[in-house]
Formats: structure tokens, sequence, C-alpha cells
């Protein structure tokens, strides 16, 4: 889903992998590759979160136009309504 707004973000911008690396280490100096970015855009290759830098993640969304938020709501519906999941039992103290 993150994954899907990146590249569709980054495809209506007409931008490569390439030139999207480029401008977000002019705009918000942070180290990239454009295979970083492939990665983040192919939901088959999972992103780790050993793999995952989050500033850039923030830096993607930011100069993309995504909401996070929303990608964030989209996914919990998505694992809340998973086959087999074990339900999440609050406990209050």
């Amino acid at each position: 889903m993150l994954g899907d707004a990146i590249k569709r973000a980054r495809i209506e911008k007409s931008l490569t992998q390439m030139e999207l690396s480029e401008n977000i280490l002019k705009i918000y100096g942070i180290p990239n590759s454009s295979g970083m970015i492939s990665r983040y855009e192919h939901a088959s290759k999972p992103v780790t979160s050993g793999q995952m830098a989050i500033p850039l993640l923030f830096a993607l969304c930011d100069f993309l136009q995504i909401d996070l938020n929303n990608i964030a709501k989209q996914e919990m519906k998505l694992l809340k309504e998973r086959p087999g999941r074990i339900p999440f039992q609050h406990q209050q103290k």
C-alpha cells in the first residue's frame, strides 16, 4: 500500500527513481539511492525495519505529498480484517 502510493506519486510527477533520489538528497540532505526507492516501491521485496530509514520515508512522503496517516489507517484496517489473526485484547491496569 505505501509502496504503491510512493510509486504512483513519483510517476504522477514524471520522475524516475534516480530523479526522485536526487531530489531527496538535494532538498532534504538525506543520502539514498534509486535502489532504496525501488525497495520501498515493490511489495515483492519487503522492506524490513533494518532497511527502512525513517527520515527517508518522511522525506519521500513530504516531497511526494503522501498522507502517512491515511496510509497507516488503511494498513491497520487490512491487518484487522486479516483471516487467522489473533484479536488484540486491550488490558486496563
